[in-house]
């Protein structure tokens, strides 16, 4: 004769017990992470913007170094009209450079600030600025917002 095993009421509770700590467990490791994600991410999350404007000024200095090369052959700087373009390939409008010697940047295109925008270049041949708009991509602002310009390096 096969005899059935009964779960008793002792034995039920006892498996109860043990799925609601595991259920227990599990909360107190969600809340843990929770707090652990808000202390954090923040602080991570702002090292991110932040790598970002030192990007954005690594990349005006190459493009300073690249306009100086750029004056030593021309003895001039592009112009507004010619724009950082002209250190890639020899501009076609505006006093045009007879000793072009380009490309004067050392990459297959110009470099852009670290929201991926292009940077802003204004100049009358005699003196230049570059600048990015910063995070939020308007003229002006504060912290991770503010302009960042050649001026200022």
């Amino acid at each position: 004769m096969i005899e059935s095993k009964k779960i008793g009421p002792e034995r039920r509770s006892d498996q109860d017990r043990r799925r609601g700590v595991i259920i227990l467990e599990i909360l107190v490791v969600m809340i843990i992470l929770a707090l652990l994600i808000t202390l954090v991410a923040p602080n991570y999350l702002g090292l991110g913007e932040k790598a970002k404007a030192t990007v954005t000024r690594s990349n005006i200095n190459s493009l300073v170094l690249g306009l100086k090369f750029y004056h030593a052959r021309s003895s001039t700087f592009p112009s507004t009209e010619q724009g950082l373009q002209a250190l890639m390939q020899k501009p076609d409008v505006g006093n045009i450079p007879k000793n072009w010697e380009g490309p004067y940047m050392d990459a297959n295109r110009l470099p852009l600030d670290g929201w991926e925008n292009k940077f802003q270049y204004t100049s009358d041949g005699r003196v230049f600025e570059i600048k990015s708009l910063g995070a939020d991509g308007r003229e002006g602002g504060s912290e991770l917002n503010a302009d960042i310009s050649s001026k200022d390096l």
